[in-house]
């Protein structure tokens, strides 16, 4: 004889069990948001974010790490550090290496100071203690309360015109120039794509369709493909031991994690007195970077408690400290 099967036992059972604890533990619609919106948020999110996956391995990879062991590491940490800031702080903002003191690390210190890679990581490391501590002591927090709405307001404003200056570099809409700082590009493959892919994405913003990031988002990479593979000669624009025939290429869909530099940091050799210089500036960046980011995060997105303040301040400070301590040892 059949027995009955509760719906609690089936797989929609076990979506709506979820979904009542993701509302009940994140406040959702106290936040005056619903899950749909949070799924494509974050989806969004994940999408503008996604070319720290390359540009930090691309980075560091200047610096001796080979650039696998850098996706590694780029990945662990982003997805570790956003993990906890999700279930811990409760704050819908993902961390991820700094494209800041990535160029700090690798130009800087490696390649620019001679410093040994190892050292240079046991520099980070050291550097991210202090930043720990700095974190679990409340003094950010004492920095933030200290900073007026009016200069809150200001750094969300610069940190969307540095975010906008980011994707126009990415874009090579614009390059460095040494007269001017920098100047606009030539027009190519990659600027055609790239204006295309603004003009779709602005024109669902301003007709306030719902997920008009991520649609012009997939919409650009639906254009990047045909544009990439039949007009882009890549040789053009980055240099050709680094480029191939096409802007767009097939590599594979999977790939084993590179652990290859999990561990190596020299932490007494980066002690010496000749590298404290290094560990001050590593600090002192990480911890303003952050801070501005934090702030201007809070301030785009509205996160923000009951008295204007940034909301769990505490908690994400101490998410962020965390993901910060354990980059160096990952690589």
């Amino acid at each position: 004889m059949n027995q009955p099967v509760s719906l609690r036992d089936t797989p929609i059972g076990f979506i709506a069990k979820l979904r009542f604890w993701l509302e009940n533990y994140f406040g959702i619609e106290g936040q005056g948001s619903t899950l749909r919106r949070e799924v494509i948020a974050g989806a969004t999110t994940f999408l503008a974010a996604a070319y720290v996956i390359v540009v930090n391995p691309d980075i560091n990879s200047a610096a001796g790490i080979p650039f696998s062991a850098g996706v590694t590491a780029t990945v662990l940490v982003s997805f570790l550090g956003t993990l906890a800031m999700a279930l811990y702080a409760k704050n819908p903002i993902l961390i991820a290496p700094g494209m800041g003191i990535n160029i700090l690390f690798a130009y800087t210190m490696v390649v620019g100071a001679k410093i040994p890679l190892q050292i240079a990581l046991g520099c980070v490391l050291w550097g991210s203690v202090i930043f720990t501590v700095l974190a679990f002591f409340n003094v950010r927090q004492a920095v933030i309360d200290g900073i007026p709405a009016s200069l809150r307001n200001a750094i969300s404003c610069g940190m969307g015109l540095f975010i906008a200056l980011i994707g126009l570099v990415n874009a090579k809409f614009i390059s460095a120039d040494p007269f001017t700082v920098v100047h606009a590009a030539p027009f190519n493959p990659i600027i055609l794509t790239f204006l295309a892919g603004l003009m779709v994405t602005i024109a669902l913003v301003a007709r306030k369709v719902p997920g008009a990031l991520i649609l012009g988002i997939i919409a650009t990479t639906l254009m990047a493909i045909p544009i990439g593979r039949l007009w882009g000669d890549a040789t053009a624009y980055w240099p050709e031991g680094a480029a191939s025939v096409t802007l767009v290429n097939w590599s594979g869909l999977f790939a084993a994690p590179d652990f290859s530099f999990l561990g190596q940091v020299d932490l007494l050799g980066s002690l010496r007195l000749e590298y404290l210089p290094y560990i001050f500036v590593l600090v002192f960046t990480n911890f303003f970077e952050s801070l501005s980011t934090f702030l201007g995060i809070s301030e785009a997105g509205n996160l923000k408690d009951a008295d204007g303040n940034p909301r769990n301040i505490k908690q994400s400070m101490h998410v962020d400290a965390l993901a910060a301590l354990a980059s160096a040892p990952l690589g």
